[in-house]
């Protein structure tokens, strides 16, 4: 079963749900921003570990949108129906 933010009907939902990268991302700015010293060392690994999640998102983003909506696209003119713009 795959979950959503928008299943969460309360705070205690959150807790029952695995976290989601852009979760993660916002939890490490506010312990970096919240400290009076510079990032530890452990602040930058968990940043260079989700910042390979992101980049690897981002790959299939851009995958998706180069390749994935053309093919589509050629699929619906085969159809003879009108095409997808983004």
């Amino acid at each position: 079963m795959s979950w959503s933010p928008l299943d969460a009907k309360t705070s205690f939902d959150r807790l029952r749900f695995p976290t989601r990268l852009n979760a993660k991302l916002v939890g490490l700015i506010n312990v970096v921003t919240g400290a009076d010293a510079a990032p530890t060392r452990q602040a930058y690994d968990v940043f260079e570990h989700l910042s390979a999640q992101v980049d690897a998102q981002l790959d299939t983003l851009e995958s998706i949108l180069g390749e994935g909506v053309a093919d589509f696209n050629a699929a619906v003119a085969d159809l003879k129906a009108g095409a997808v713009v983004g």
